[in-house]
């Protein structure tokens, strides 16, 4: 059945149970953004991930409804460049302000979508993770100070982890080898945190590229938020992967 070929067990009361531990989903719809600019939009999605990677085992996925006006406004900016004739160039130009209009008042649409992956725990544990992690994304639960401490704590946690990977998957979408670039990141990450032992969860990732795959084209780094140098980390991983 198809729910046995996506590894979904059953529903359980906080989410999905599947072959690779429960899966608790968090859905996150911003308010009061609408008035903010692109820039400080997207600084206040940056603030929210750097909390939410000091969480273990959380992945992030976004579900943007902004995301077409991206592509529309990367169109109009190809054309202007291409276009001679300086009254299209303006027409242009307004269709591409109208668009800026138009994004900015549907910024309240942004949705984004956490997932919490839960290996090997019972009901209470889970339920004490979604705890976790509802008081995590719900700012208004928080004190001044206890914020304050909160981001001291994730800049600690981020000096200890060796990749800044949000598990965006930007990177996936050019690579030629089809490698799960955030899934291998996960893994060199516990490496360097946790030992060697880590690398044992190598031939588990679901993945039909794999690190000595990497032809190093770099067109990963290139959609990379974080600018990781993901060849090298590909290299790196293939290195230890065959060690005896």
């Amino acid at each position: 059945s198809t729910q046995e070929l996506m590894g979904i067990q059953n529903f359980t009361r906080y989410g999905l149970a599947t072959n690779r531990g429960e899966l608790l989903f968090f859905l996150v719809s911003p308010t009061n953004i609408s008035v903010l600019s692109h820039t400080n939009i997207e600084i206040k999605i940056r603030h929210l991930m750097m909390v939410l990677s000091a969480i273990p085992d959380i992945e992030i996925t976004c579900t943007d409804s902004c995301e077409c006006f991206d592509d529309n406004q990367a169109y109009l900016r190809g054309r202007l460049q291409e276009e001679g004739n300086p009254l299209v160039r303006q027409l242009l130009e307004q269709d591409r302000e109208m668009l800026d209009r138009a994004q900015a008042e549907m910024a309240t649409a942004r949705q984004f979508l956490f997932i919490s992956r839960c290996k090997g725990m019972k009901a209470d544990q889970v339920f004490q993770a979604v705890n976790n992690v509802a008081t995590y994304q719900e700012p208004e639960g928080l004190s001044a100070e206890d914020t304050a401490t909160l981001m001291k704590a994730c800049e600690a946690f981020k000096k200890q982890v060796s990749v800044p990977c949000t598990a965006c998957r930007y990177c996936c979408d050019g690579c030629p080898v089809n490698i799960n670039i955030p899934a291998y990141l996960s893994i060199y990450n516990s490496y360097k945190t946790d030992g060697p032992w880590a690398l044992n969860g190598l031939k588990d990732v679901d993945s039909e590229g794999k690190p000595a795959d990497c032809i190093a084209c770099g067109a990963c780094t290139g959609h990379c938020p974080q600018s990781i140098d993901v060849p090298g980390i590909m290299k790196e991983l293939k290195e230890l992967g065959e060690k005896p």
